[in-house]
């Protein structure tokens, strides 16, 4: 893998587990476990991957302070995550147009900014021992 490769890992990575997780919740019949989705993907499998590749990202050096701008990227991801399934199937269903969520954004971008603080201590820590 060349550097480039290897720095945009993390955000490669997250895409394809985010567009997995979109993709199931239009392929498959949830009818009666909308919660579990919700619970499974909206609440735990996208804000784990998100503190996974931001603590990542925190530890990687080669993103320089452009690291500091994947918050934003998780955030809006987050958001869009709830506006392209539960949100949307509403609006498809009763013909409506529901407003995004910005909270959501908050939320992925919090959740981003911890792990990444965290990566970046850890880094700087170990760094510091050498």
């Amino acid at each position: 893998m060349t550097l480039f490769h290897r720095k945009a890992a993390p955000i490669v990575i997250y895409s394809i587990v985010w567009l997995i997780a979109i993709s199931a919740f239009w392929l498959t019949d949830l009818s009666g476990d909308a919660m579990a989705y919700s619970l499974l993907v909206i609440y735990l499998l996208l804000p784990a991957t998100t503190v996974i590749m931001s603590y990542l990202i925190g530890r990687d050096d080669r993103w320089g302070k452009m690291k500091w701008v994947a918050p934003v990227f998780f955030g809006e991801m987050y958001m869009l995550a709830e506006c392209f399934t539960f949100s949307l199937a509403n609006m498809l269903m009763n013909e409506t147009i529901n407003a995004p969520e910005f909270t959501m954004v908050l939320t992925g971008m919090v959740i981003s900014l911890v792990a990444m603080g965290l990566g970046a201590f850890v880094q700087t820590h170990l760094r510091g021992e050498k």
